[in-house]
């Protein structure tokens, strides 16, 4: 079974700058040989965008990552764990245990 925090930290590098977010897009290939995902449609846009969602990672100081939605409102309905497993088997990624509460999620502060 692939752990996807641990691959996603291998797959991609990014921080908020200025509001601007630097990517590393050489990351992906070296994190999908690494893992042994063999998905030539995936890529970092696939993992930074779902259909009405769009996601970000955010490394902090006490190292942790966070999957954060960058359009999500107050008003909007929550990220549920039936739309992270769409959003992982859209990535290529099927794993039925993985949910919300495995990745460190937070909504982009508004």
């Amino acid at each position: 079974m692939i752990d996807f925090t641990n691959t996603i930290r291998e797959i991609v590098e990014a921080t908020i700058v200025d509001n601007e977010i630097n990517r590393t897009y050489d990351n992906i290939s070296t994190g999908l040989n690494i893992y042994g995902i063999k998905n030539k449609k995936f890529n970092i846009k696939d993992l930074f965008g779902f259909g009405d969602y769009n996601f970000i990672l955010v490394q902090t100081y006490n190292e942790f990552y966070y999957l954060v939605d960058v359009n999500m409102t107050d008003s909007c309905c929550p990220i549920n764990d039936d739309i992270f497993s769409e959003y992982l088997a859209f990535l290529g990624i099927n794993n039925d245990q993985m949910t919300l509460n495995d990745i460190y999620f937070k909504h982009l502060g508004r």
